[in-house]
């Protein structure tokens, strides 16, 4: 028997992995006859996002900068709308904002279930250190804290990587952990010209390392290959600067586009250097294409995806030198980026958006 009534709550639905999932997450279970799908929204921001006309949206109007008055207006305003929805099932999304959801559940949970997931680096919030930045990073010793009194308490908690079980299972020792990796939606195949091209898809932030591969395409100098940039952020321009400054050639960078695919389909390579993450959503995009891919075996997601020398190269966490080398490997092997190519087309039907999707719905109802 199928569940009635579904609450999704999540920060927001602004352009980012964690809100694409769980915008997917809405319109597939709204797409389902029997399900009332109610999406949660605690911050007022813009929705980048299409949702399915049967997902009913609940945005807050705090109209407050001050913190402490805004996060009781946010407790007060979804704790009313889980007691007017009175869902069977509420899955929340964001390691800043599940334990007060939580919180807001207190008293409510006789006849719902509750089920969290972080959708973030695995480290994020589990083990506290004072440094900043890195694998063990935090969002302060309240999160960490709340975390470990909050989560137990729910009825599941979502995990996206294989390390994220791994840390899950010795730190929180959960009894109900659910393996729920991102659904990759396969890119739609359709006959293009391939042409000599790496491509790079993601914001150019630090963690993101984009200058790191354009050392490395520069260091291979190979005059018949392009390297293809897609995407914006705060490092963009430092990144184009260098590639001026320096006369690197066969560089070019796209920007903000919304016909990626396209970009994927012209392509033979996609390169990833990407030092930590939740889960690498346009890796798994472009192994669905399929492209030869090359990654770090970063913090986390990687290594879900890609078997080295199988589907793909798996370089040990910012061996550049490494690196360089299986790129050049890769950019004269056509018949290597082939078996790369059909390994991750099959590889990659477990990550079918429906089929993981069918699995989740089916958890939730246990």
């Amino acid at each position: 028997m199928g569940l009635k009534k579904i609450m999704l709550v999540v920060p927001s639905l602004t352009a980012g992995g964690m809100e694409r999932v769980m915008s997917v997450i809405a319109n597939n279970f709204a797409a389902r006859n029997e399900v009332e799908l109610h999406l949660v929204l605690l911050l007022n921001d813009k929705v980048a996002f299409d949702l399915h006309k049967n997902v009913i949206v609940h945005v807050p109007n705090h109209g407050t900068s001050n913190p402490v008055l805004r996060f009781f207006k946010v407790l007060t305003f979804l704790r009313g709308h889980i007691k007017h929805i009175r869902p069977e099932v509420l899955l929340s999304f964001g390691s800043m904002y599940n334990s007060f959801v939580m919180i807001a559940c207190i008293g409510l949970q006789k006849n719902m279930r509750v089920f969290l997931g972080d959708r973030s680096n695995p480290y994020r919030n589990t083990y506290f250190t004072l440094k900043k930045g890195g694998d063990e990073r935090h969002d302060g010793i309240l999160h960490f804290i709340l975390k470990r009194i909050f989560y137990k308490r729910a009825h599941g908690i979502l995990v996206q990587t294989r390390l994220s079980y791994k840390i899950e299972s010795e730190t929180l020792k959960h009894q109900n952990l659910i393996y729920f990796p991102n659904p990759i939606k396969a890119v739609e195949h359709k006959e293009a010209v391939k042409e000599n091209i790496i491509i790079n898809v993601g914001r150019f932030i630090p963690s993101k390392q984009q200058l790191s591969l354009v050392k490395m395409f520069n260091e291979i100098n190979d005059k018949n290959w392009k390297l293809y940039f897609l995407g914006d952020g705060p490092e963009f321009e430092k990144v184009k600067l260098y590639v001026k400054d320096n006369n690197v050639e066969g560089v070019v960078f796209v920007g903000n586009v919304s016909n990626v695919d396209d970009y994927y389909r012209i392509s033979k390579i996609f390169a990833f250097t990407t030092r930590t993450e939740g889960f690498p959503n346009s890796l798994g995009e472009a192994m669905t294409v399929p492209l030869a891919c090359i990654s770090y075996d970063c913090v986390a997601g990687p290594a879900d995806l890609i078997k080295d020398n199988h589907n793909g190269f798996l370089i040990p966490q910012n061996d550049t030198e490494m690196f360089t080398e299986k790129l050049r490997l890769l950019m004269n092997d056509e018949a290597l980026r082939h078996k790369f190519e059909q390994n991750s087309l099959e590889h990659m039907k477990n990550y079918n958006e429906k089929n993981v999707l069918d699995s989740l719905y089916k958890s939730l109802q246990a």
